[in-house]
């Protein structure tokens, strides 16, 4: 079947992606709500991609490398914050 994709960004900067899939001799309609966050690691690390469809966590990719200062805590420096 044929495929159309609708991408776009929210306005807080996390992309989005709608799917719709059609197929010949009959109709069919899927759409799959998918939401990209960016983490920007800093200059020791990387930006990580994290990929959601239909809120279901389906992927990680680091694109890039990170720039400027972190943003990113992780879960041993949250939990000492406690």
């Amino acid at each position: 079947g044929k495929k159309k994709e609708v991408k776009g960004t929210f306005a807080s900067g996390t992309e989005f992606k709608r799917s719709t899939t059609y197929t010949t001799g009959g109709y069919q309609q899927e759409e799959i709500k998918t939401e990209i966050w960016h983490y920007n690691c800093g200059d020791n690390d990387f930006v990580y991609a994290l990929t959601f469809e239909d809120g279901i966590f389906v992927k990680e990719e680091t694109p890039t490398r990170g720039y400027g200062k972190s943003k990113c805590i992780s879960a041993r420096e949250k939990s000492s914050k406690r």
